[in-house]
């Protein structure tokens, strides 16, 4: 299948790609609600996403376009306010509403909290692994995450993630993750897992 590195000519696929792979997700659900029906706006989200991404991390897909991997190395694995700024998100509460960004903030607040309290040392993050719904369960997923994690391994540093979303656990173990936190949001029914990937020796 082979990965590629994506540039800023692929923000508009991608923002397509991964408004498909999140319409039923639990953080997206429990964020926009109604709102993901509209696909001209979820596109925008994920768009900011990839914009924050491509600017402080590593973006990185299938070369059938079927799957992209977003992660940030050590020293920008902190979402702060100025990157996802600098991704659009400052328009949020006007496409969206205040309410909707009162949750992100929850949400934001929260899994940073979870992140640093089980990952204080160097390590790599991945953000977002998203995978058209016609292309999973078909080795897509499998084959971004084993190549970003095989150049994690070559710096000897751990690797980080979170997931909302419990059917994805069984596949993250697989990989050598480790569920280091499990919490609840204070508010709304939303649970989130980090996820921890002690360096492997190559």
């Amino acid at each position: 299948m082979g990965i590629k590195k994506l540039g800023r000519s692929d923000l508009g696929w991608v923002s397509s790609l991964l408004e498909k792979a999140f319409t039923t997700d639990p953080m997206f659900v429990y964020l926009f609600g109604e709102q993901m029906s509209n696909q001209t706006k979820m596109q925008w989200v994920h768009g900011s996403c990839y914009k924050a991404a491509r600017l402080y991390g590593e973006c990185y897909a299938t070369e059938d376009n079927s799957g992209v991997l977003l992660m940030f190395p050590p020293k920008e694995v902190k979402l702060t306010f100025v990157k996802m700024a600098k991704g659009g998100m400052l328009t949020l509460p006007f496409k969206f509403g205040f309410k909707t960004l009162s949750n992100f903030m929850t949400l934001m607040d929260h899994v940073d909290q979870e992140h640093s309290k089980v990952a204080p040392f160097d390590h790599y993050y991945i953000w977002i692994l998203g995978v058209l719904p016609e292309e999973q369960r078909k080795g897509v997923g499998k084959e971004l995450l084993q190549y970003a994690l095989e150049r994690v391994d070559q710096l000897c540093l751990p690797c980080y993630l979170e997931t909302q979303n419990s059917v994805n656990l069984g596949f993250y173990q697989q990989f050598g993750f480790d569920v280091v936190s499990d919490t609840q949001l204070p508010k709304g029914n939303l649970q989130n897992w980090g996820l921890l990937r002690i360096a492997s020796a190559l």
